[in-house]
């Protein structure tokens, strides 16, 4: 009796130990079936953004040779309501692709190595791609330096002409730590106020630099 009542208790043990694993192994398989999920969500959200990318990348390519296709048509023209008209044009197409590039996620701080100085200036320049892609670098590697402010407003007081420069100088005021307006509230007031005078585009950016600045005190 002893020995048939130690093989029922083993067989009992046997199916109880048998239920286990079929459990674990029902909860492996359903585990393995999530990760599976998960990776094939990162690789179908891995190409998504890679095709976003590609997507920027050609937006951006396409606004700045508008933009230099609008500008060199200005400089060309001998009409001039059509100058005024190519000029509004062009700084709207400015705004877009800054605009573009603003809403873009952000990479992170990084130090890009290229000077403060040397960024503020290529803001200003000619050629789109280029204004474009300083301020991207800016944006990454001096949103937070404390110099950053004092030298868009250094480089904007003898440039208050360039008004592709002025939009792209305010676009940066405008995403950048608060904390780095407060020390120069008047100064920046000033050339928002100034820069209104640069079209539309620009004017509709200095008064929301404004607002901004009444929040910021």
């Amino acid at each position: 009796m002893a020995a048939i009542a130690g093989f029922q208790l083993a067989e009992v043990k046997a199916e109880k130990f048998k239920a286990e694993a079929n459990a674990a192994e029902k909860a492996r398989a359903a585990a393995q079936a999530d990760v599976d999920r998960l990776n094939s969500s990162r690789t179908a959200l891995s190409r998504e953004i890679g095709e976003l990318q590609k997507s920027l990348q050609s937006a951006k390519r396409d606004y700045a040779e508008i933009s230099d296709r609008l500008a060199a048509a200005e400089r060309e023209t001998q009409s001039p309501a059509l100058s005024s008209t190519l000029k509004n044009l062009q700084q709207s197409v400015n705004a877009a692709d800054i605009a573009l590039r603003a809403a873009a996620p952000a990479g992170g701080q990084r130090d890009t190595g290229t000077p403060l100085d040397t960024l503020v200036a290529r803001l200003y320049a000619p050629t789109a791609a280029v204004r474009g892609a300083a301020y991207e670098e800016l944006m990454s590697s001096h949103a937070r330096d404390p110099a950053l402010i004092p030298a868009l407003l250094n480089y904007a007081e003898p440039n208050l002409n360039n008004a592709n420069g002025l939009y792209n100088c305010i676009a940066v005021m405008l995403h950048v730590d608060r904390a780095l307006l407060k020390p120069h509230l008047a100064d920046i007031r000033s050339l928002a106020e100034r820069a209104k005078a640069n079209g539309p585009n620009t004017a509709e950016r200095a008064d929301q630099l404004l607002r901004l600045l009444a929040e910021a005190q």
